[in-house]
């Protein structure tokens, strides 16, 4: 099932402006999020505060 990937970054309770994994135009159903990914994605958030 095809969800937004703002409705996603909702629902996981991510923040930020970074994509941090492959998003779809609804055409095809993008790969999942690989662990390098998973790994900016919690790092992000830490990193934006410190420069911030």
């Amino acid at each position: 099932m095809w969800i937004p990937k703002w409705q996603r970054d909702r629902n996981e309770g991510v923040d930020s402006p970074i994509p941090t994994q492959v998003v779809s135009n609804e055409e095809f159903i993008p790969r999942p999020q690989n662990e390098k990914q998973k790994q900016w994605e919690r790092t992000i958030p830490g990193a934006a505060t410190r420069c911030g």
